[in-house]
């Protein structure tokens, strides 16, 4: 015979049980009781496996899972082998979509400079081709190969690999003003996605300067006259070099940008005649009279002008 303790333990049973499904009941009733049932569900279908800690229970701190999802919003997801929400400095992480490099190249310098032509250069200058700006938009390492692809007619250059550098040195050795040199510059990725700029240079003959020594003059013995030469000029550069030669006394003076005896690089000369000259040096014109100053000048490229002449007429 069951005692009286048994069958209180056993009604109590019944009682409990049946509050349990009556609750159940109440709950699937409810559509936002549903969810979160299911919720609470998946957290702890997650954290209970021992494999995913991503959502740590308490407010821990997100780690990435194996899931094939963004798990902690950093744009990068899980290896496939990793085990899975276990590292919370997510160092086992990729970016599931790898884009390519972008190859950016251009010219830096020029030496001559060609500031007063930046379409082209002349054969003979160093030109500085850069692709240092490159860069990799998730952040991974890139390689570099610079190649020429393309020269004009009767160059010397043989076209293919030129290294892999940031910074390629050039010198065209011949002239065309429609065939340039076309320098590639191929960008890799860890992956191997890559990607190309081009540059163009157009290589195209210096044009001499032009002297102009000023219009003729007159003046007395020992009262000083101002030389200007400061009308000369060049079409695709800068002057760099005055030099005047005076027939009275043999004297050459030469100025530069960086060695002027007069204190200013201007192509301007204060000369001191000491002796008399009135004589026709164009006869039977006679447009020009005494003494002759020569003045010849010399642009960035190392090219010298022809020389231009003007007169002063010496009196007593």
């Amino acid at each position: 015979m069951k005692s009286l303790d048994y069958k209180i333990y056993k009604e109590l049973g019944r009682s409990y049980l049946q509050d349990a499904k009556n609750s159940i009941k109440n709950i699937i009733s409810k559509p936002i009781r549903t969810l979160t049932l299911a919720a609470m569900l998946g957290v702890y279908a997650c954290s209970g496996s021992g494999n995913d800690n991503e959502n740590n229970i308490g407010g821990g701190t997100v780690y990435e899972c194996n899931n094939n999802q963004d798990d902690d919003g950093d744009a990068l997801v899980d290896y496939p082998a990793d085990p899975g929400c276990s590292s919370a400095t997510d160092n086992n992480e990729y970016n599931a979509v790898n884009n390519p490099p972008v190859a950016l190249s251009s010219i830096t310098n020029v030496n001559p400079s060609n500031q007063y032509h930046p379409g082209y250069v002349h054969p003979g200058n160093t030109v500085t081709v850069d692709s240092s700006a490159s860069y990799d938009p998730d952040g991974d390492p890139i390689a570099k190969e610079n190649y020429l692809v393309a020269k004009p007619a009767g160059s010397g250059y043989v076209l293919g690999y030129l290294g892999n550098t940031d910074e390629v040195f050039f010198t065209p050795d011949v002239q065309s003003a429609t065939e340039p040199y076309t320098l590639e510059a191929r960008i890799f990725d860890s992956s191997l996605l890559t990607d190309s700029a081009f540059v163009d240079v157009l290589a195209v003959n210096n044009n001499a300067p032009v002297a102009d020594a000023g219009p003729n003059q007159f003046t007395s013995v020992g009262i000083p006259v101002l030389i200007d030469g400061s009308n000369s000029s060049d079409s695709d550069g800068s002057i760099i070099e005055c030099k005047f030669t005076f027939e009275d006394n043999g004297q050459v003076y030469t100025e530069t940008p960086t060695s002027a005896p007069d204190g200013l690089f201007d192509c301007k000369i204060q000369h001191t005649f000491f002796t008399t000259n009135t004589n026709c040096r164009d006869p039977p014109s006679c447009i020009n009279y005494g003494w002759k100053v020569d003045l010849q000048v010399k642009d960035d490229d190392s090219a010298n002008s022809n020389i231009n002449t003007a007169y002063v007429r010496v009196d007593p």
